[in-house]
């Protein structure tokens, strides 16, 4: 290490002692980590934070260093076969052409590292210290434990730009291009006799009907598991395509008007392999740390991000699928309820019942995901508060709040239901109007629309949450939600919502008979015309004058009538003013304002599209991890532990370039 020591700047040995100092104040178990320390501004905190930036730059020296080493075995290589006497001369056109490429890139990578190194670096012996760096960069990650990546994840989350957090999910992992990953597959022996004897070949093409949408975890080239043959060969693919594979695939052509079937995957190696071992709390602690960073951190537009997402979604697809039937389930419950209140009054007692079991299956089902996650982080006094400030937000209070709301609505339609069993022999009996007019026998639906009308509309936009998850839908539609959720999005419509409560305000002390301060109806018809008017662009003067057409009838000689409808005439007190405030309301605020909010939206929304797949991915790790929390809580009282495995070597991912990373 004598050579490389100038470039790391301490020997192997005093690495290891200065990592581990670095490591002296963070928690080497997960009861006693401060996360009250780690999510705020203190001076314990950026003593650590400039512990882990000097790390995080020690880490992507080691990563350009491997990058360097793998890009001379990729040159070697090249050299040698260019040196064959057996390859012909189109084979050696292209193999010369490769390996300018390659001897440019090293050249290139050479350069950057000895201008980081501060000239400490002996060029002379370059690729010594390169495979030094390498089997350093391995070595140092492999040994790392996830409670220690997570803690260092939560400290960077609180700079502002983030630029040391994605550099440090950077330098996890080392993306290489298939000419170096062929090169390395074809140097393990044991797994090119494997592919022999089976008569496939090394590929990187993916099919994109493959089950594997967006990543895929091959796992240890040491291991040589069936995941990994399959992701690394022509193993993947079927050797005929028929029956009902055949059918399915031509169905998924013809349903999304796709050409194209297949993509060349892109490969990364990891040696942080124990991000990958951990149990179900471990991991919805890791995808809680990403997704705290922001939905535009760009931390799942890496390998490393998306891989863990992955597993996250791995782990909990049976509980989102079941989530997704019983949103599903309620909303035909709802349907046929609707119908039975409309022509019966007094619905049958079984859907009643299977709607209260399905309110409280998801109010507990989602509260026992917040309480769950606060319990990840409530060691003590001070995680219980950090648990609370993470798990405090819009969203979550959202989806409780119209969960209680659909079990509260449910369980007083099932009260009242009960309580007219004794005048009742059977239920769904049609109720008989009294002389008012009214059905004092009625179900509590039938008598509070309002309240039917909200519990629908909730329950609906559940399972639009349910639809966005799915990659296609929400890929596209996620970027609309967060451009219209962005803050100058919502100041925008608080500004606007002001103008219209002045313009409501102007109009309302105008003496005209419809605007009766004394009654709630005619305050809501007055702010109607105004709303109408700057915000749909729809409008009546006479209706804004409070005019009604007349009707002048004449008779005639022969017994007949002749008419005309005129409109009434307008009080000169304020017929002008009326007129005036239309003019000025209906070109600042219909015209200017609305446009200049249709601008905004757009601008937002065209810098969202171009962060699709991190939106994407950071809403669906927000739902994941509420699922993972619930998992993790169930470990934690059935006492279930992850059984801990070999850690050493590197982990091979594929993925979707396209589906993982963003152009912006």
């Amino acid at each position: 290490m004598a050579a490389f020591s100038g470039y790391s700047r301490v020997s192997s040995c005093e690495s290891r002692e200065t990592q581990d100092d670095d490591d002296s104040g963070l928690a080497e178990d997960v009861g006693d980590v401060n996360w009250v320390e780690l999510i705020c501004v203190s001076r314990w905190a950026e003593t650590r934070r400039r512990d882990v930036r000097k790390e995080v730059d020690d880490l992507a020296n080691l990563r350009h260093c491997a990058s360097l080493h793998l890009a001379q075995r990729e040159f070697a290589a090249l050299k040698a076969a260019a040196e064959a006497k057996e390859v012909d001369l189109p084979a050696k056109m292209q193999l010369a052409k490769d390996l300018c490429e390659a001897q440019e890139f090293v050249t290139k990578l050479t350069e950057e590292i000895s201008k980081n190194s501060a000239n400490l670096l002996p060029k002379e012996d370059a690729e010594r210290w390169s495979a030094e760096g390498y089997k350093e960069w391995i070595d140092r990650l492999n040994a790392w434990e996830p409670i220690g990546w997570i803690q260092r994840v939560e400290l960077l989350n609180a700079e502002s730009g983030q630029r040391y957090l994605i550099k440090f999910l950077e330098s996890l992992c080392l993306d290489i291009p298939w000419c170096q990953a062929e090169i390395l597959l074809q140097n393990n022996a044991v797994l090119m006799g494997r592919l022999r004897s089976e008569n496939v070949e090394l590929s990187d093409s993916e099919s994109l009907l493959a089950r594997h949408v967006f990543l895929r975890i091959l796992g240890r080239e040491q291991d040589l598991s069936q995941d990994f043959l399959e992701g690394v060969s022509t193993l993947k693919f079927q050797k005929r395509m028929g029956g009902c594979a055949a059918i399915k695939e031509l169905f998924h052509h013809c349903l999304t008007a796709r050409k194209e079937v297949c993509y060349s995957a892109s490969f990364a190696v990891t040696p942080a392999l124990q991000l990958f071992h951990q149990d179900n709390r471990m991991l919805a602690l890791s995808l809680k740390a990403l997704a705290d960073s922001g939905a535009e951190s760009k931390c799942f537009n890496n390998p490393i991000g998306a891989a863990l997402l992955y597993e996250a979604m791995q782990q909990t697809g049976i509980q989102v699928r079941v989530e997704a039937i019983v949103d599903f389930f309620f909303i035909i419950l709802l349907i046929y309820l609707g119908h039975e209140v409309r022509h019966f009054k007094n619905p049958n007692l079984v859907p009643i019942l299977l709607l209260t079991c399905l309110a409280i299956f998801t109010t507990a089902f989602n509260t026992i995901a917040v309480a769950a996650g606060i319990q990840l982080y409530s060691n003590r006094l001070d995680g219980f508060l950090a648990a609370v400030s993470k798990h405090l937000t819009l969203w979550n209070m959202i989806l409780c709040s119209t969960d209680i709301f659909s079990a509260y609505i449910i369980a007083r339609f099932l009260y009242q239901l009960l309580l007219n069993m004794q005048k009742h022999s059977s239920f769904g009996a049609e109720c008989v109007m009294d002389e008012n007019g009214e059905y004092p026998d009625a179900c509590y639906i039938f008598r509070h629309p309002n309240f039917f009308s909200m519990l629908v509309l909730f329950r609906w936009t559940h399972a639009g949450l349910a639809v966005l998850q799915m990659q296609r839908i929400g890929v596209r539609i996620v970027p609309v939600v967060h451009a219209v959720s962005r803050p100058a999005s919502l100041f925008f419509m608080v500004f606007l919502c002001m103008v219209v409560l002045g313009s409501f305000h102007a109009y309302f002390v105008f003496p005209l008979p419809d605007n009766d301060a004394d009654s709630l109806d005619g305050l809501l018809e007055t702010f109607l015309k105004i709303f109408r008017l700057e915000i749909l662009s729809d409008f009546d003067l006479n209706e804004l004058e409070g005019l009604d057409p007349q009707i002048i009838a004449k008779m005639t000689g022969k017994g007949g009538i002749t008419g005309s409808i005129e409109d009434e005439e307008g009080s000169h007190f304020y017929h002008r003013g009326i007129r005036g405030e239309f003019v000025i309301l209906s070109v600042l605020v219909t015209v200017v304002a609305m446009n200049v909010y249709i601008g905004l939206l757009s601008e937002l929304y065209e810098a969202a599209e171009q962060q699709s797949n991190q939106l994407f991915m950071h809403f669906t790790a927000e739902v994941r991890y509420r699922h993972l929390s619930r998992l993790a809580l169930w470990e934690t009282v059935t006492c279930q532990r992850e059984e801990r495995r070999d850690s050493k070597g590197l982990l091979w991912l594929s993925y979707n370039s396209k589906r993982v990373k963003d152009p912006r």
